[in-house]
């Protein structure tokens, strides 16, 4: 495996000789390896042995020493409240993105500002059940129709499971 993985890390050229972006990171290297790990299992049928799993960790850190690879990536962008709501506001207003189903620039909204409120905790995210959201009709003041308000309680959110231990 060490061959293998060596050759894919020194590819420079694709097919047709076409020039490779190549791998930068070591996070990728550990990406390949769970996917060579997954097509392996899901053909053989067997799971590969512990051992054999925990070696090969060393053995990526060896080739990523090897060939150079950063063990952290670049810094990501973080979006502010007002930046987001110039997201929103964009996404509803605009014409020049065309959705297949109205339906689905709603869905947008709401994934964006779910993602707002749960930050860098995807999990929170993915755990929202309905048991989690609670609807409430409110009455417009001058007559007009009723709005909905909804609510959300995030289980896994910083501020709801409190500050941790140090």
């Amino acid at each position: 495996l060490y061959t293998f993985f060596d050759w894919l890390l020194s590819q420079r050229q694709g097919k047709g000789g076409r020039k490779r972006q190549g791998t930068k990171l070591a996070s990728s290297l550990g990406t390949y390896w769970k996917v060579f790990r997954l097509v392996y299992e899901r053909a053989a049928g067997v799971k590969l042995d512990g051992k054999m799993n925990w070696g090969m960790h060393k053995v990526l850190r060896k080739l990523a020493k090897k060939h150079g690879l950063k063990k952290i990536g670049r810094d990501k962008a973080c979006m502010y409240v007002k930046d987001l709501a110039r997201v929103l506001q964009t996404n509803l207003v605009t014409t020049e993105k065309r959705y297949p189903h109205g339906r689905y620039r709603i869905q947008a909204q709401l994934y964006l500002q779910l993602g707002g409120f749960t930050a860098n905790r995807p999990q929170a995210l993915l755990s929202l059940c309905y048991r989690h959201i609670q609807v409430t009709l409110l009455r417009d003041p001058e007559g007009g129709p009723h709005r909905v308000l909804l609510e959300f309680t995030f289980e896994f959110t910083k501020e709801f499971l409190g500050i941790k231990d140090l």
